[in-house]
């Protein structure tokens, strides 16, 4: 399968780390002696993508391996698994958006960073049905002569309520989601 990364098919994989020797007898911890320790968690995933660094040799090909992760902690960041599931996957989020090949740990601030990409992906795909994006030609100058040797065209965006919005703010947004 072709992907944009290659042809071949990538996926996250949810992965679980439960650091108790007898789930039959697993109870809530109740101290941090009983916590999974971060820095462990962290030397874990620094291991696995230390590990993955090496390419494997496919029928004379050699084949590199990245991978992303996000890490939540039971029960700092909830003892809800739908919810550590859902916030590492968050974290991971964050994780690919930073370049991939990398470890997050959840924050909470991480909701609100998705949000609003979230919100500045609607935004964008309304602006397009709209026409609230504006061209501007820069000239490019000589030094030596002063002559105008070329333009650079700059696209703007003239938000109704937010007036000009920073190219910083929207043009990596519309790259991630192909929007231009």
């Amino acid at each position: 399968q072709q992907s944009d990364h290659g042809p071949f098919h990538s996926a996250g994989i949810p992965f679980v780390y439960l650091g108790v020797e007898d789930h039959a007898d697993y109870h809530k911890p109740t101290d941090t002696a009983d916590k999974i320790d971060a820095g462990f968690l962290g030397g874990v995933a620094a291991f696995v993508l230390d590990a993955l660094a090496e390419p494997a040799l496919i029928d004379s090909h050699e084949i590199f391996i990245t991978a992303s992760a996000g890490v939540t902690l039971f029960p700092d960041d909830s003892d809800e698994i739908d919810t550590l599931l859902r916030d590492s996957d968050t974290a991971m989020s964050v994780t690919k958006a930073r370049g991939r090949n990398g470890v997050q740990f959840y924050t909470p601030a991480m909701n609100q960073v998705l949000m609003t990409r979230m919100r500045t992906e609607q935004e964008l795909r309304r602006a397009i049905a709209r026409q609230e994006f504006e061209l501007y030609f820069q000239p490019k100058v000589a030094c030596d002569s002063g002559a105008i040797v070329g333009v650079e065209a700059l696209i703007r965006w003239r938000h109704p309520e937010r007036g000009l919005v920073s190219p910083a703010e929207f043009i990596p947004v519309a790259e991630e989601t192909g929007l231009i």
